[in-house]
């Protein structure tokens, strides 16, 4: 099982969009947790900062592989995949961030 934390910035100028991206996920609960559960997804979690000025957008998620979640992910043709990742390619940027794996999990779903 994988644990991982994205953090990434979001691109200077976008960050209405980037919350409306957020909202997007809050309104899309249902389908979110599909595209979840078909990349053998446990939990997956966003969390905005602001810091020193700048917006960045976290994202942990435990999962069976992290590797085929993204590889499903990413070749996804729904449309509400295709409209999450459209929200990540417009106020992402990319070059700018980390991703951390867990070093210890202490996981008790029932």
């Amino acid at each position: 099982m994988d644990s991982i934390l994205y953090k990434f910035e979001i691109l200077k100028g976008m960050e209405e969009k980037a919350k409306e991206w957020i909202e997007f996920l809050k309104e899309n609960k249902e389908s979110a947790t599909l595209s979840l559960k078909n990349e053998g997804g446990y939990y997956e979690g966003y969390f905005m900062s602001e810091e020193d000025g700048t917006l960045y957008i976290y994202m942990n998620m435990i999962c069976d592989d992290v590797e085929k979640a993204k590889e499903i992910a990413y070749s996804s043709n729904s449309d509400f995949d295709k409209k999450h990742f459209g929200y990540l390619k417009e106020c992402v940027d990319l070059t700018k961030g980390k991703i951390l794996a867990s070093s210890v999990d202490f996981i008790n779903f029932k």
